[in-house]
């Protein structure tokens, strides 16, 4: 399953007239060209009506835009400004509070938020993506990367994200997923110091199950969108992504 961000990068390059980009930074860009954050979805999977008003918001905007500058005639190249001004605002003063902001995030975090999150960066790197994935009956974790590899088959990465609560039975949870073949990689998502705490508890637990758990902080999923996501309108920008999306 592609997430909302590749879904509407397919529908932008088929009709750049109707539907615009969803990502990170036409948020971001959106919101330095003045537009209410209320406005626009907080969460990275949105609803397909979530994505028709934000096409709408989009379409409006652009039309502004052309106002002052009639080059900016479809929504791709109104991406494009916005990655820019995201870049830009990135490079500001204003740096230094997203980074502060981003650490706060990582130490206080919404559990569905991150979800989507891990989500988007999969789909982002190429990966089929599904939230709430039931590896079997009574075990459910909450997002699974696949990836088919030629005579190899499918591999997949399983990912549960941790605010608070019992870490025993996320832990009893994750060996359960693990007796799966095909999941080669079981991935705790949660704070620096929840993390710790995991890392303790699993260190005395036998080695295959140790070697089978990654650990990925919310500060660095954030820090690997920002990236990822910045990679991917480069080679938009290059014509390079036009071909396997149409």
């Amino acid at each position: 399953m592609m997430g909302a961000a590749c879904i509407s990068e397919i529908l932008a390059h088929h009709d750049h007239t109707e539907y615009s980009i969803w990502n990170r930074r036409s948020r971001q860009g959106l919101i330095a060209l003045g537009v209410d954050e209320s406005d626009l979805p907080k969460s990275a999977q949105i609803s397909g009506a979530q994505y028709a008003a934000y096409c709408k918001l989009a379409q409006d905007v652009r039309s502004q835009v052309a106002e002052v500058d009639p080059l900016f005639d479809d929504l791709v190249k109104l991406d494009f400004l916005l990655y820019y001004i995201a870049l830009e605002e990135m490079g500001s003063d204003t740096a230094a509070e997203a980074s502060v902001t981003m650490q706060s995030e990582g130490e206080n975090f919404e559990h569905d938020v991150v979800v989507d999150q891990v989500i988007e960066l999969g789909d982002g790197l190429g990966f089929e993506v599904q939230k709430e994935f039931s590896v079997m009956p009574g075990c459910r974790i909450d997002a699974i990367w696949r990836s088919r590899v030629a005579n190899l088959g499918t591999i997949c990465y399983a990912f549960e994200v941790h605010r608070k609560g019992s870490r025993d039975s996320t832990i009893l949870n994750l060996q359960r997923i693990r007796r799966d073949p095909t999941i080669q990689k079981v991935v705790i998502v949660s704070s620096k110091d929840e993390l710790d705490r995991f890392k303790r508890e699993i260190s005395s637990l036998d080695e295959g199950f140790r070697n089978a758990v990654g650990y990925f902080e919310v500060r660095d999923l954030q820090r690997a969108l920002c990236h990822v996501q910045g990679l991917k309108e480069i080679l938009n920008a290059l014509g390079l992504l036009i071909s396997g999306a149409g």
